[in-house]
């Protein structure tokens, strides 16, 4: 099978607590695939196996059709014999090398077109006039794009990148990761990357495989991953959600928010409801948004969703995020309880304090699991 392709890979280290259970993986040749998921779930791990950097203990790696490691003391083949391209976090770039003999480490002497395959490749990610200079004078950014340029030099079958943005700013990273994707569209090579970052996966990759405690626990899309989460784990992992209890009555459970379809789960059984803050609507009820000078206003309106009514809140605090607003509100159930939500609006929305809105949800943004 082309690409690179993990079957029922499991791992432990000393402890003897299973780091990796029984994880299968593929990625074909010219996908991108991102291990998505918490610190200590297993993906450096797995992306170590992959490696070779760590001996297989159960399971089978196959690259490019050839298998390179099998459990229970089986085949092992080195890291640098098996085809494939590293990227650490670190870079790992060597200090006594300049930056195109960095690029062109490991290659052969007689590989004339992939060295000018690397000149070509610096001047095009704008290093051309770094390509004599040394690793420590190079911004981060910089030295992110010499680290990717020398694991794509050899060609290789296989690429594995372990959360390679992770030490750039925010609008630097924005910018190296548009750059890497475009490069790596040109390439037929199979990317497995690491990534703790749900956005940076979203941007990414073409499939996105959420990991927890050692296991796959979804594999889809970025779309059908965010819109279309398994479990209430794989919906709170893309940030922060509303949590709402109720029970199942006739394929659907009534909230304080209105009635969302549940005609996958038994009636009577009690659920979660789970509302992305981008998920609520809200406009102000008989009171204007505070607009700040020189903003151009945005005042949401509810929407059409169905089967969500909607209810009457009040605005605890309202904060500029720059391209939204982050609103913190309170609701009041019929027996007394308060409920208090968290609303992302696009654009400038900032009631005052004790403003009252009107909240409705989007059922897209709203998700029902059995209660854990």
């Amino acid at each position: 099978m082309s690409g690179l392709h993990l079957n029922n890979v499991s791992h432990s280290f000393n402890s003897g607590n299973p780091v990796l259970n029984g994880v299968s993986v593929f990625v074909g040749p010219g996908e991108l695939v991102c291990l998505l998921g918490p610190s200590g779930c297993g993906k450096t791990t797995l992306l170590r196996v992959a490696a070779g950097l760590e001996h297989l203990q159960v399971g089978q790696v196959t690259i490019a059709e050839r298998v390179v490691a099998e459990g229970r003391h089986g085949k092992h083949i080195p890291t640098e014999k098996r085809g494939i391209g590293l990227m650490f976090q670190d870079y790992a770039l060597f200090p006594h090398l300049n930056v195109l003999e960095n690029v062109t480490f490991g290659l052969p002497e007689n590989a004339v077109e992939r060295r000018q395959w690397a000149l070509s490749a610096l001047s095009r990610m704008g290093l051309a006039d770094y390509a004599a200079s040394y690793p420590h004078i190079l911004s981060g950014g910089q030295q992110q794009r010499v680290a990717l340029l020398r694991a794509l030099a050899p060609e290789p079958r296989v690429l594995l990148l372990d959360e390679p943005f992770s030490g750039l700013d925010v609008t630097r990273r924005v910018e190296i990761r548009a750059e890497t994707l475009d490069l790596l569209k040109e390439t037929d090579v199979a990317t497995l990357m690491v990534t703790h970052d749900p956005e940076e996966a979203m941007f990414m990759a073409n499939r996105i495989l959420v990991m927890d405690e050692g296991r796959i626990i979804q594999d889809g899309t970025p779309v059908e991953t965010y819109f279309e989460p398994l479990t209430a784990f794989v919906a709170a992992l893309f940030g922060p959600v509303n949590r709402l209890q109720g029970v199942v009555r006739n394929g659907h459970v009534a909230t304080i928010l209105g009635d969302f379809e549940a005609g996958h789960l038994e009636d009577g059984a009690p659920v979660e409801i789970l509302i992305r803050p981008e998920g609520l609507r809200l406009s102000a009820a008989g009171q204007e948004a505070e607009i700040q000078p020189g903003d151009t206003p945005c005042k949401p309106t509810p929407v059409d969703n169905g089967n969500s009514a909607g209810a009457r809140g009040r605005t605890i605090s309202a904060r500029p995020l720059g391209r939204s607003s982050h609103v913190e509100l309170v609701l009041t159930a019929e027996d007394g309880t308060e409920i208090t939500l968290e609303a992302r609006i696009p654009g400038v929305f900032l009631p005052q304090p004790g403003a009252e809105v009107l909240v409705t949800a989007n059922p897209r943004q709203t998700h029902v699991f059995p209660a854990s």
